[in-house]
């Protein structure tokens, strides 16, 4: 488990919850289940030890929202994610589907620390890309701790 009680697979869960949040303004356990592909009572025990956590609000039979601090978690998630991601694809040239599902593996095992490090070094990348200044030390989506 991470910090906080919270499992690889919670952590999949938030994610999301998290992009289901922003792009449609809340979350469904169908959707989850669909997205994940998982059981819809997979997502249903998910939710209520999510809920248990003090990360999630959910109506029962109904929507479910991130509380403040399961939408903090859930970017610093997101962002890790991209980050790997995105270090997979754009340095290493690996095929966007397959970094992608890399990505969620490796995720979960990489200490914050590296993670921090692969952030660091992603964003001057980025921002050459965008004609910025060199943004070494700059942390995406708010991940340091």
């Amino acid at each position: 488990k991470n910090a906080g009680g919270v499992t690889p697979s919670l952590e999949d869960y938030l994610e999301v919850i998290f992009f289901s949040q922003e792009s449609v303004g809340c979350a469904r356990v169908t959707a989850i289940a669909d997205a994940l592909g998982v059981s819809k009572t997979s997502v249903n025990k998910a939710v209520k030890n999510l809920s248990a956590l003090g990360l999630l609000e959910h109506e029962k039979y109904g929507q479910m929202f991130l509380t403040e601090q399961g939408k903090e978690r859930a970017g610093k998630v997101a962002a890790r994610h991209r980050a790997i991601q995105r270090f997979l694809s754009e340095i290493l040239g690996v095929p966007a589907k397959q970094a992608e599902e890399e990505a969620c593996r490796i995720e979960h095992a990489m200490s914050q620390e590296t993670v921090q490090r692969l952030i660091e070094f992603m964003v001057p990348a980025e921002d050459s890309a965008k004609g910025g200044k060199n943004g070494k030390g700059t942390v995406i989506g708010g991940l340091e701790e």
